[in-house]
């Protein structure tokens, strides 16, 4: 009797490895793909996010390396959410109640006109200007690193309070937020889709909407993306030019693409549609049915599930040994 207790314990183990372990089968797939191009730990690093089905496959994801005009994401994402916690009003001098409110400014530059030539235009400086209105640099990197970061202190590299240097969990940690709150970041992604060229996981290699943002530096290439497929997915991932680059990135994003359609049971495309091609109208709301991350419930109802299988086996095994004992009477 014993012997089949733990058996059915046992079995109860692997159940719970089955349930808490991330999609093996797209890691899998991913791992031969690193295998195949020779990427590794000092050449390539991804973290992907499933929005349908909330899971998750990250490699070698604290790996902080430069990202070129990708820094100013979570730059944008702190003047967007501030603006819509209205702490930028118009402005009205109190000596004169008739004047007409001043516009919030930086260096006579609107918030609009900073996103639009910083964004759009890609002037690096003003979005250089728009940092020195939040703070030094360290003060900024600490600024959002509690907001949308995320990364424990003591795992921050000192590179990272002196340059822009972020990894893919950092980053994803960002695209997360912006696309579990999009009441906080308003167009921010739009403009952005305004804003990409075609390379990386945007370059026409799917017929899914790609909203991308990419950034080159010191020989990384590095891009986060919202892409449409038919389980939408949030990607962030840096690989060296050397090691492949942006043919890379669009590799990757063909076989998450193709192994979600089989998943599902589409049928598997390589080449996009006309008009996804050519499209430039933002498409960035993907999905309506898109929550908080619950990761938090899943692990504590994983908790709570660990428990009951554990206090099972204890009341089976004081019910078995109390009927042995009676038994003999």
């Amino acid at each position: 009797m014993i012997k089949r207790l733990f058996c059915v314990f046992f079995c109860f183990l692997l159940c719970l490895q089955v349930y808490a372990s991330p999609d093996s089968g797209l890691a899998g797939e991913i791992e031969a793909f690193m295998e195949e191009h020779q990427l590794d730990e000092s050449n390539f690093s991804v973290s992907y996010y499933n929005l349908k089905e909330r899971t998750d496959y990250n490699f070698n994801e604290n790996r902080f390396v430069p990202i070129g005009r990708l820094w100013a994401l979570p730059l944008h994402m702190y003047f967007y959410e501030e603006e819509t916690n209205g702490s930028f009003q118009p402005v009205t001098d109190p000596e004169d109640f008739n004047a007409r409110p001043e516009e919030f400014r930086i260096d006579s530059l609107t918030l609009d006109e900073c996103r639009y030539r910083s964004i759009i235009l890609g002037e690096n400086q003003v979005a250089e200007k728009m940092l020195s209105h939040i703070g030094t640099h360290m003060q900024y990197q600490q600024i959002i690193n509690d907001r949308y970061g995320k990364i424990p202190p003591n795992e921050l590299p000192l590179e990272y309070w002196d340059i822009p240097v972020y990894s893919t969990r950092f980053l994803m940690n960002c695209i997360q937020n912006v696309s579990f709150h999009s009441e906080l970041f308003g167009d921010l992604m739009a403009n952005y889709r305004l804003a990409q060229k075609v390379d990386a996981f945007a370059d026409g290699s799917v017929p899914y909407t790609v909203v991308q943002i990419r950034g080159s530096q010191d020989g990384h290439v590095t891009a986060i993306a919202e892409v449409s497929a038919p389980q939408p997915f949030l990607i962030a991932a840096s690989v060296t030019e050397e090691a492949g680059g942006d043919a890379i990135l669009s590799a990757l994003n063909v076989l998450i693409c193709h192994y979600i359609e089989r998943s599902v049971g589409e049928e598997i495309t390589t080449q996009p549609t006309e008009s996804t091609a050519k499209s430039t109208t933002p498409n960035y709301y993907i999905g309506q049915e898109r929550m908080e991350p619950d990761s938090r419930l899943n692990r504590l109802f994983l908790f709570a599930f660990i428990i009951a299988g554990i206090i099972a086996l204890i009341i089976a095994v004081i019910v078995f040994l109390w009927r042995r004992k009676h038994s003999r009477y």
